[in-house]
Parts: C-alpha cells; sequence; structure tokens
C-alpha cells in the first residue's frame, strides 16, 4: 500500500513540474509575441 502511494506522489509531482515548465514556456511564447507585434506596429507607424 505504502509503495503504491508513493509511487503515485511521484507521479504527481512528475506530472505537475511537467505541466508547470508547458505553462511557463507558453506564457514566455506569448509574451514575445505581444513584444513582436509592439515592435512591427512601432516600425509601422514610422514609416
Amino acid at each position: 500500500m505504502q509503495s503504491k502511494w508513493e509511487k503515485s506522489v511521484a507521479f504527481v509531482a512528475r506530472v505537475s513540474n511537467r505541466m508547470r515548465f508547458l505553462s511557463a514556456a507558453a506564457t514566455n511564447g506569448a509574451l514575445e509575441a505581444q513584444q513582436a507585434v509592439s515592435i512591427v506596429v512601432i516600425v509601422a507607424g514610422v514609416t
């Protein structure tokens, strides 16, 4: 019983870490896209 519990806890911890990584990657990607759009808008406004 204890072994099964420990395996379950380890699995949930791995999934949680992976989800946190994916969430951070998505957030960073969205921020980079937003910055790129801002730069394009500024450059287009100047020309």
